[in-house]
């Protein structure tokens, strides 16, 4: 902050606070030791517009009724906006927490990955992975081979491979983390929105992350529910941000918490990670939510 100006009278001051207010310039008002009041400019580059519009209502006294009019009604709407905002949050807590347990279709999905983890034995187990990866493979000796690639989705209709990596996990950390997600995620889309609205949401955030990471980074040795966990969360991310009327939302510290691990991952500090499959994941929820918002319909269809 940087002083602009002080004033012998508080309301001076105080009228000034409101000019700048109402111009869009933080400004905050500071008594002083000797019964003067300072006005500090909370942003740097604001100063000069700031001394600007003090010269303007000086040299036009009868703007001053207008300019507290229009303070008032402002500050009255961000009153306003602010209590919206806690109730949004204070919703967005209360739409995630646990009410009836965990919904059919989450928990069959969180079933599935813990009987794929048992017969896998979390990865290690190569041969039994051979059914679930995104591509077929052979095993020789120590190695791995894929027989034809992408085209054995063609030759041998195997289009279970599309969607099954998600449902590989390689270690107790990865399982419990898309596990504890999954249960919250999934189980509040079910709530809100149905069963068959998740089945949607998984083939389809599923197929297309695991896809993307295919023929973006290669490999066949990936998995886990990471890419629809992202996807969850995007939607319900946005869904409640531009749906006022959506019972779903998150809360600032959980979009915080989880697009700060997004960014680790990508660092490798974690060790190997499907990026590509979050970051897609991440996009169609995102996606998914903003579109079915009906913010574009409220917008351009009034």
């Amino acid at each position: 902050m940087r002083l602009l100006e002080n004033f012998d009278a508080e309301q001076d001051a105080q009228e000034a606070v409101e000019v700048l207010f109402v111009h869009g310039i933080t400004a905050t008002m500071k008594q002083g030791r000797d019964d003067s009041f300072s006005l500090w400019v909370h942003e740097e580059d604001e100063m000069d517009a700031a001394r600007d519009l003090l010269v303007q209502i000086r040299e036009n006294p009868q703007m001053r009724p207008e300019i507290a009019s229009r303070a008032k009604a402002m500050r009255s709407e961000a009153k306003k906006s602010a209590k919206s905002a806690r109730h949004r949050e204070a919703r967005a807590r209360e739409a995630l927490a646990p009410k009836t347990g965990i919904g059919p279709v989450t928990m069959a999905l969180i079933a599935a990955c813990v009987i794929v983890a048992v017969l896998t034995k979390l990865g290690d187990d190569t041969a039994a992975l051979r059914p679930f990866t995104f591509v077929g493979f052979e095993i020789i000796g120590e190695t791995r081979a894929l027989p034809r690639g992408w085209a054995s989705y063609l030759v041998d209709q195997q289009w279970w491979r599309l969607l099954t990596p998600i449902f590989i996990h390689f270690g107790i950390m990865h399982i419990g983390f898309n596990g504890w997600w999954l249960k919250d995620l999934g189980s509040a889309i079910e709530r809100e929105h149905s069963s068959k609205v998740l089945i949607a949401m998984v083939l389809i955030m599923g197929v297309t992350s695991n896809v993307a990471q295919y023929v973006i980074e290669g490999g066949f040795l990936f998995g886990g529910m990471s890419g629809v966990v992202f996807g969850l969360f995007g939607f319900i991310w946005i869904r409640g941000r531009f749906d006022p009327t959506s019972r779903l939302g998150m809360p600032k510290q959980t979009v915080m918490w989880m697009m700060a691990w997004f960014a680790i991952c990508f660092t490798g500090i974690v060790g190997p990670i499907a990026n590509t499959a979050h970051a897609v994941g991440l996009v169609v929820g995102g996606a998914w939510g903003f579109l079915t918002s009906g913010y574009l319909r409220r917008k351009f269809m009034r």
